[in-house]
């Protein structure tokens, strides 16, 4: 009787201890670690979180995450699914991490990482993706996303392969208490500095959106001691953004302010912090709505467009007299359509033809609805076109991309003593071979707001940048 009651006891307390085991077998965190040599943002394909923003990282989860489902997203937006797996899955190391040290081990050696999934970040400083010496002339770009902290998205290459990467980080920014404006505008100009200039650079530019004042940056370690209010940092880091040069370029610093709900009174104050955050030919912007937002960023990112391709204009015409004067439309519709009437034009008249060099010169340009930096255009005959091949030179203050324009392009002409306009049906515009496109670098980082004051308004905001990315990655 004595041995089946030990027998009975001796089960009862084998099952309490092996529950206990299998209790802290789930709750303990485990050691993670991905090391995709293509630089990866890492998803749970449950949740959508960003476990990672971008690889290598490593971290710790609850042992209970083993096997999960999670997704890879490479730098050219390909997606991968794969198997959460953890280190110390052989039996005796997870035997060592229940029986001597129930995660304690682990959480020492890893004390500044909290939980699944916020607990992921780089293991080290992940090394920005630098322009190899053979890479094309191109787009770079950052995220800093910020609240109590900085969520940065390292400076890489931007273009519609890798867009997916900028957005999908950008959708993945959550929500967080106070706003460390000054520190995260500071850690762009920081970012810009130590990014290799890429080639034929022709733009910097920083793009900041937040909703309220400054309440936390003096007390980042970064500068913890060295300011006693934010309003301090945020004069210093004015004239970091006013001086510093990147590669002998100025920086262009914009700002987009939301006032929030929690500014009560305060918002000549509000405007006042903004103004510290321009600089160059960037411009202050104040708007009432969160959609405003998302058209101020589509307005900004089209204008970096614009500065960061050059167009070139060279147009055949045919054989013209002197004093003849010719306007060359870019928005001709209908056979009812008056050259007179146009809003968007070049207007010259023909000052000489020298036969002898074979060649025309017009002047008197005046341009409406387009913008040319000269005022006479020399003309070299073409023998094999029998027509003048005329340079324009760099096509500005467009509305819309000249190729679009070339839809509606045609010439027309009038002699001096004629007020009426004649259309000339020789002249064949081919936007492949009139329109020359040379494309230059940019810098951009984009700065935006993530506390807790956006409220409903936040996935707006991402809404906004994702559109902002979009549009620098696919320019044309």
């Amino acid at each position: 009787m004595k041995r089946r009651y030990f027998t009975l006891g001796a089960v009862l307390l084998a099952s309490i201890l092996l529950s206990g085991c299998a209790l802290l077998f789930h709750g303990t965190k485990q050691k993670v670690a991905f090391t995709e040599s293509d630089p990866s943002m890492v998803i749970d394909a449950k949740s959508n979180d960003v476990i990672c923003q971008q690889t290598p990282c490593v971290g710790k989860v609850w042992r209970s995450y083993k096997d999960r489902d999670i997704i890879l997203v490479g730098s050219n937006g390909q997606r991968r699914s794969v198997k959460l797996k953890t280190r110390f899955d052989a039996p005796f190391s997870a035997m060592l991490d229940v029986f001597v040290l129930p995660g304690l081990l682990i959480d020492l050696a890893t004390a500044s990482w909290m939980g699944y999934p916020k607990t992921m970040g780089p293991a080290t400083p992940v090394a920005q993706t630098a322009p190899v010496e053979e890479a094309e002339t191109g787009m770079y770009a950052a995220v800093i996303g910020f609240n109590n902290e900085l969520h940065p998205l390292p400076i890489g290459p931007l273009d519609s392969r890798t867009q997916y990467k900028y957005k999908n980080f950008a959708r993945g920014l959550s929500l967080n208490n106070s706003t460390m404006l000054y520190r995260a505008v500071d850690e762009a100009v920081d970012m810009l500095e130590s990014y290799p200039k890429p080639a034929n650079l022709s733009s910097v530019t920083v793009v900041t959106f937040t909703d309220g004042f400054d309440n936390a940056s003096h007390w980042d370690e970064k500068v913890k001691g060295k300011y006693t209010k934010a309003e301090q940092y945020g004069k210093d880091v004015q004239a970091r953004l006013q001086s510093v040069r990147i590669g002998g370029v100025p920086i262009d610093a914009t700002v987009i302010g939301l006032p929030g709900n929690d500014l009560g009174e305060d918002l000549s104050l509000f405007k006042e912090g903004l103004d510290v955050l321009v600089s160059g030919r960037g411009k202050k912007y104040m708007t009432e709505k969160p959609q405003d937002v998302v058209a101020r960023f589509e307005d900004i990112a089209k204008q970096l467009n614009k500065v960061n391709r050059t167009v070139m204009l060279k147009l055949r015409v045919p054989v013209l007299d002197e004093g003849m004067r010719i306007r060359i439309v870019f928005d001709e519709k209908g056979t009812g359509f008056n050259a007179a009437n146009s809003k968007r034009y070049i207007d010259a008249y023909v000052v000489r033809t020298d036969m002898a060099n074979d060649k025309i010169t017009l002047g008197g340009i005046q341009c409406k609805g387009i913008k040319l930096n000269l005022g006479e255009a020399e003309g070299r005959w073409d023998a094999v076109a029998k027509q003048f091949a005329v340079d324009f030179g760099e096509v500005k203050g467009m509305d819309q991309s000249l190729r679009a324009m070339f839809s509606s392009c045609a010439l027309y002409k009038r002699r001096s003593s004629s007020s009426t306009w004649q259309r000339e049906s020789e002249f064949k515009p081919n936007p492949d071979e009139n329109i020359t496109e040379e494309h230059h670098s940019a810098l951009v980082v984009l700065v935006l707001d993530c506390s807790h004051s956006l409220g409903a308004d936040f996935p707006k905001i991402k809404e906004a940048a994702e559109q902002f990315i979009n549009l620098l990655a696919n320019p044309n």
